[in-house]
C-alpha cells in the first residue's frame, strides 16, 4: 500500500516507551567519578577476561595443561585486584 505523491503518510501511534535515566548525584560520588564511569571505567583497572582464542590454541598445543595454567593466571590476576 502506498500513498499518493501529494498525500502525507499517517503517523504511527504505537505504544510510547518510557526511558528512565537516573542522573541524581549524591555526596559520595564526585562529578569526575561519574564522568569516568560513563566513559567506561573507574580508576583505569578493568577485570581481565579470558580469551577463547587463547584457550583454543593452548588446547591444540598443550593438550589442555596450558588452559589450566592460563585460567589460573587470569583468575589470580582478578582476585589480587579484588575484581
Amino acid at each position: 500500500m502506498s500513498t499518493a505523491p501529494d498525500q502525507q503518510p499517517t503517523p504511527y501511534n504505537g505504544p510510547v516507551r518510557t526511558v528512565i535515566i537516573n542522573n541524581s548525584s549524591s555526596s559520595a560520588a564526585s562529578p569526575s567519578a561519574a564522568a569516568s564511569a560513563a566513559v567506561g571505567g573507574y580508576g583505569g583497572v578493568r577485570r581481565r577476561r579470558q580469551s577463547a582464542w587463547v584457550h583454543f590454541w593452548l588446547l591444540m598445543c598443550t593438550a589442555g595443561i596450558g588452559n589450566v595454567l592460563y585460567a589460573m593466571s587470569v583468575s589470580r590476576w582478578n582476585r589480587d585486584r579484588d575484581l
